[in-house]
């Protein structure tokens, strides 16, 4: 590598120029160089020991190997012994990456992130959509997700219209539209389903968005609980809506049906999956909640008589929801915790012995099944009212019937 000239660089430059017939001279500063010319060549090792030069390079090395050396030399001219940094610098690569393996593209993608990246602004340009997502998943590797401006870019309608930008921080609906203008609607399709599952489970209590094992339900299952609460709360689903939600289901928020999807008849369907979203969102507001007791309070029935005393803990929030002038309550799931019967601990009062219990795998009731048993299956004379006037909750200076009757909750 020989440099025909000194590469300099220097920041002072002196300008003068002309405003309102005036003339003017002031110094500024700005990054300039001087263009040196570097010329590489490649030689051949002859079998006498002497190397003849080759005359077409580009014959000789694949665009990979040309692109990697290119980037080689415009990295070293980086090195700040070469030329010092300053405010304001950055690097642009428009698709160089390309036409090298993921393997060395893993290496490029390294020492621009990290070596680069923070004393850089860099601008990464590609057409390629699954280096685009793996560019993404090397950022998120190093937790720096939120120091960069991620975007697609696809064309318009028309080649008058402008360009379709989707910013990476856009939520699903909003994605769900952009793609759909971008035509891609196999995309647009996945982010309107992700948008309408959130839709339906901030409307759900939270109890019922996951099964005990703590895993997400399907789609169906949030549905048939959407329909449920908005029965109880006197706002139907409306029949047009349900088959609506049936039909989408099928055609467009089914993942595997998107292959057997004619072009114009899914463009229709995935419209009439944005109205229905939209009509969830506009007719089916939110509950307003309020929460009288929360996941995770302790509470224990004393009888008022016998020695007999029985520990749980909500393991999902007892509380009521209102909407408009309707209401209803959410009964909580209780963990048994512990019970006893004359200092005997899980007294069975069938087989009158105790029994093995394990917290590993407890019993787990709603509040108004608990009190059912009692009532039916313990012979202690426990009717409803007596289990919830003695009914305390551990560090409150309320007991549990006092709070239900402040807000006129019945079981």
């Amino acid at each position: 590598m020989n440099y025909s000239k000194k590469l300099e660089f220097k920041n002072g430059h002196q300008q003068f120029y002309s405003k309102d017939n005036r003339n003017y001279e002031r110094w500024y500063n700005y990054v300039g160089f001087n263009f040196p010319e570097i010329d590489l060549k490649i030689e051949t090792l002859n079998a006498d020991g002497t190397y003849t030069e080759m005359t077409r390079p580009q014959s000789y090395f694949n665009e990979a190997k040309l692109t990697s050396i290119a980037l080689s030399v415009r990295f070293s001219l980086l090195d700040s012994s070469i030329r010092p940094d300053f405010a304001g610098q950055f690097l642009a690569l428009d698709d160089l990456l390309v036409s090298m393996d993921m393997s060395n593209r893993d290496k490029v993608l390294d020492i621009l992130l990290d070596e680069y990246a923070s004393k850089y602004k860099i601008y990464l340009f590609t057409h390629e959509k699954s280096f685009f997502d793996f560019c993404i998943f090397k950022i998120e590797q190093r937790k720096k997700k939120k120091e960069w401006e991620i975007m697609e870019i696809h064309s318009g309608e028309n080649k008058t219209d402008n360009p379709i930008l989707i910013p990476s921080g856009l939520n699903y609906y909003d994605k769900a539209i952009k793609y759909f203008q971008a035509k891609d609607y196999t995309t647009s399709s996945l982010y309107l389903r992700k948008e309408l599952e959130k839709l339906i489970i901030d409307r759900i209590p939270d109890e019922f968005s996951k099964t005990i094992d703590n895993q997400y339900h399907n789609l169906e299952h949030y549905w048939k609980l959407f329909i449920e609460r908005y029965e109880k709360l006197n706002l139907p689903v409306t029949e047009a809506i349900k088959t609506n939600f049936k039909q989408s289901k099928l055609m467009i928020l089914n993942p595997e049906a998107h292959h057997n999807l004619e072009l114009p008849v899914y463009k229709l369907e995935l419209e009439r999956a944005f109205e229905l979203v939209r009509n969830l969102h506009d007719n089916y507001p939110i509950p307003i909640m309020k929460v009288l007791f929360s996941k995770g309070m302790l509470m224990q029935f004393i009888h008022p008589s016998e020695n007999y005393t029985f520990d749980l803990e909500l393991l999902t929030d007892f509380s009521v929801n209102n909407l408009n002038a309707a209401s209803f309550v959410s009964i909580p799931r209780c963990k048994v915790i512990k019970w006893q019967y004359n200092n005997i601990e899980f007294y069975d009062f069938s087989k009158l012995q105790p029994i093995e219990y394990s917290l590993e795998n407890p019993i787990v009731q709603k509040l108004n099944q608990i009190i059912d048993r009692h009532i039916n299956h313990i012979p202690l004379q426990i009717s409803k009212a007596i289990f919830i006037e003695n009914l305390n909750v551990n560090n409150s200076i309320w007991s549990f019937k006092e709070i239900i009757d402040k807000v006129g909750v019945t079981l």
